[in-house]
């Protein structure tokens, strides 16, 4: 399944597999730390900085609804803003 800007969601053979797709798709393999790595090489310095720990990725990763996040390992404004976003559904109280 695929979209594009101009045309809704498209079902059918893929006649180009060289579309960097994989690359795209390897952080959703379930596996905190792989996040954890491409999150640290895409975003450099700016994500070094603010690191979510591999604790609090974990958590999110097992969960279907963010529950329970400790305010010092995430910056909650952003996240919010991030997770309404994508229409992700959370609660933080």
């Amino acid at each position: 399944m695929w979209t594009i800007e101009q045309k809704n969601w498209q079902v059918g053979q893929i006649e180009n597999y060289e579309d960097n797709s994989e690359e795209m798709l390897n952080i959703f393999d379930g596996n905190p730390q792989t996040y954890i790595d491409w999150a640290t090489e895409y975003f450099e310095e700016s994500y070094v900085e603010s690191r979510i720990p591999l604790d609090t990725a974990t958590k999110i990763y097992r969960t279907n609804q963010i529950e329970i996040i400790n305010k010092t390992d995430l910056n909650k404004k952003q996240l919010e803003a991030d997770l309404n976003e994508i229409g992700y559904p959370y609660d933080f109280n």
